[in-house]
């Protein structure tokens, strides 16, 4: 493996799957890849998520981002190449 792919939501068992992947790419002297996904809730109201599409979906993925960076610092400071993607939702 030369790299690893982690999906990283806003759970509680973030923590675990980043030290995880860390890690694996130690082990595999692999660089990290940090992945988000990112849309419009389900739940929000269909006129919402319409009305505020163009506001809403570039905000929750500057939130993604810079969370992503900072879990990304986590894996950097244990010497592992480390990368973020954020990716909208169709």
């Amino acid at each position: 493996m030369r790299r690893i792919l982690a999906a990283l939501d806003e759970s509680k068992r973030t923590p675990l799957v980043l030290q995880t992947a860390v890690d694996l790419s130690k082990q595999n002297r692999a660089s990290l890849i940090l992945f988000r996904a990112v849309d419009v809730p389900p739940e929000f109201p269909p006129a919402a998520a319409l009305g505020l599409r163009d506001q809403l979906r570039p905000k929750m993925i500057a939130d993604a981002r810079r969370a992503l960076e900072e879990l990304a610092t986590q894996a950097k400071s244990q010497g592992i190449e480390t990368s973020v993607e954020v990716a909208p939702c169709p």
